[in-house]
């Protein structure tokens, strides 16, 4: 079934939350009182919801509509929640650009293999039944948080003026000529830290993202130096588990940099 709307780009995603505008996200249970429940719970945390009674039904609403989470179920009749989020990220692998959706699985079998099994469907997270608010509250914070109110024009850049004018004297055309070459490297180098993690291979990771991180610390780009950063420590570390959550907290730094990179291009030109 093709999708119904085009998937949402890593951008696109950045400038909503920009704006103040949320995605719902959608909960998948089989069991009517889970679903219930759980999509209380989340009202009561501020979080608009869905819901699917299984993953196939999960699939067709994700394709016909953005979500900033899912929150499944694992075991549930005719598709399961592995079997879901399996063919979620193959169908996201087929869409270049668009940003991944966290998949947080709701088990109560809490158990290392489990876990692990969660994880290698293509799960970002878990979480444990029964659901606890505080518990419920972090996970959701963690993967989907709430967007910040739209800061004040002065408050928006993702580059520290300060540092920038470091090395640039402060001259305003300087400034933009230093920011167009750094995207332009930048660029180049993403794709290498992309084609890294498409092979898996955890040095090129660490050397990507070491990369980047030193060349957005040059001109002041803090947060996408600190997602950068991250990875790289993940990478050496031998973390592979934590490179999915790390490399969608670079994704949506790199989006909002770039989208603010794209918009000081086209007013110099």
């Amino acid at each position: 079934m093709p999708p119904a709307e085009s998937p949402e780009s890593a951008a696109d995603a950045a400038a909503r939350r920009s704006q103040g505008i949320e995605l719902p996200i959608l909960i998948v249970d089989d069991h009517p009182i889970n679903l219930r429940l759980i999509q209380r719970q989340a009202a009561m945390l501020g979080y608009e919801s869905d819901t699917a009674s299984d993953g196939r039904e999960a699939i067709e609403k994700w394709q016909a509509r953005h979500y900033r989470l899912i929150l499944t179920d694992c075991h549930m009749p005719g598709m399961d929640g592995y079997t879901m989020a399996r063919r979620i990220r193959e169908l996201e692998a087929a869409r270049p650009g668009a940003a991944p959706v966290p998949i947080v699985a709701c088990t109560a079998n809490a158990f290392e293999e489990n876990l692990q099994q969660c994880l290698a469907a293509g799960m970002n997270d878990y979480i444990a039944k029964p659901l606890k608010m505080d518990t419920l509250r972090a996970k959701l914070e963690a993967w989907a948080p709430p967007a910040a109110a739209p800061a004040a024009e002065s408050d928006s850049t993702p580059i520290d003026k300060r540092l920038l004018r470091e090395v640039t004297g402060g001259e305003a055309s300087e400034e933009t000529e230093v920011l167009m070459d750094f995207r332009r490297a930048n660029e180049a180098d993403t794709l290498r830290l992309n084609d890294a993690f498409g092979t898996g291979d955890l040095v090129a990771i660490m050397h990507a993202a070491h990369r980047i991180k030193g060349a957005c610390r040059m001109v002041g780009a803090t947060a996408l130096a600190d997602a950068a950063e991250q990875i790289e420590r993940s990478a050496k570390a031998g973390h592979a588990e934590s490179l999915d959550a790390d490399r969608m907290a670079f994704a949506i730094a790199d989006a909002q940099l770039r989208a603010y990179l794209d918009e000081l291009g086209r007013a110099r030109d």
